[in-house]
């Protein structure tokens, strides 16, 4: 049944390609999927399929196909996970004023941390506020968003001897 069911979905995957009209196939790819559709040998288009084997190692499938012509047809499948992480950082500047001159500035998402506890990072909301002298910050771990690593909210003139405005020893 397994099998059966893998080459019905080997057919389908052609023939929807086949039906997309955003595809651009060269002339030899779309004979390979023509014979494919309707499950005959991919080089020649006479043999039907004789046997089947799946061979997956981690994120690599490997599968051949043998016809009962005498050719074999190996497709390689590859699958990769890619973890997107997105920030922003949005500044409210009076006109004619540079960055440097904000008012109020916000900054949220995820940043990269250099605490090795800490391999997937943090998920960060900052809040600066000039204009009602208030600073606003939550850090939490990016992993387990319950554990939170750093939570403060005071004025900001209270806000002294931080980030580069450290002291000088």
């Amino acid at each position: 049944m397994f099998k059966i069911f893998k080459i019905y979905r080997w057919k389908e995957q052609a023939k929807f390609k086949l039906a997309d009209p955003n595809r651009k196939i060269s002339d030899e790819y779309f004979r390979v999927l023509k014979n494919q559709s309707k499950g005959n040998c991919v080089s020649c288009g006479v043999g039907k399929i004789k046997s089947y084997v799946i061979d997956k190692d981690k994120n690599i499938t490997k599968t051949i196909i043998k016809f009962s012509c005498g050719h074999a047809h190996t497709e390689v499948l590859v699958e990769e996970i890619l973890k997107l992480r997105e920030s922003v950082k949005a500044l409210l500047v009076p006109e004619g004023k540079g960055k440097r001159n904000f008012v109020i500035q916000h900054i949220q998402g995820w940043f990269k941390s250099n605490n090795p506890n800490l391999k997937d990072g943090v998920l960060k909301d900052q809040i600066i506020d000039r204009r009602n002298d208030k600073y606003k910050e939550k850090v939490v771990n990016a992993s387990n968003k319950k554990e939170i690593i750093k939570d403060q909210e005071h004025s900001l003139s209270e806000h002294q001897g931080y980030g580069s405005a450290k002291f000088k020893k």
